[in-house]
């Protein structure tokens, strides 16, 4: 975990984060007259929305959620966030998020049981990161497999994108 650093720039008109442990010398931004953060900043709802501090576009997403993780939503979003129970094992929830990959390490984390149900647009990014994680592990067995002790059979399994484990070996 860090400490960071959150303040409001004029020039910017936009909230920042610096991360503490990154600053080198005394911010020449704090001999400057204090500038308050907009009225409609709510700095608890600010960081329910930032995952470990990494920018994106601010975004309402659906999600559709397994029950068990009721508490890891309450958790990371608040108690104010709104729930729509669907039935006995899954429930509804729309959040405000920045999307970033780091979101989508969040949702990935939770293995199936947190699903991005809308909007399109970011359910589509998500789609594409997976993806392209998917094809670089299958570029990698490919490159590695061909130092293998592996049958020619498994070779043009493998070089065809079907990942394949047998118990048979070349003698």
């Amino acid at each position: 975990d860090y400490y960071y650093l959150i303040g409001y720039s004029d020039e910017r008109e936009i909230i920042m984060k610096f991360r503490v442990d990154r600053i080198d010398n005394k911010p020449i931004i704090l001999d400057d007259d204090v500038t308050n953060a907009p009225d409609d900043f709510d700095l608890i709802e600010y960081t329910n929305q930032v995952f470990q501090m990494f920018d994106g576009e601010e975004m309402d997403v659906q999600l559709k959620c397994e029950n068990e993780l009721m508490k890891n939503i309450i958790d990371r979003f608040g108690e104010d966030v709104e729930v729509i129970l669907n039935d006995e094992q899954i429930f509804t929830v729309n959040v405000t998020v920045y999307v970033s990959p780091t979101f989508f390490g969040w949702v990935f984390g939770f293995g199936g049981k947190v699903q991005i149900l809308a909007p399109q647009e970011v359910k589509e990014q998500y789609q594409k990161m997976i993806l392209q994680v998917s094809q670089d592990m299958i570029d990698t067995v490919k490159q590695k497999s061909e130092s293998m002790d592996l049958t020619e059979e498994e070779h043009e399994m493998i070089r065809n994108g079907k990942i394949y484990r047998s118990s048979k070996r070349k003698k």
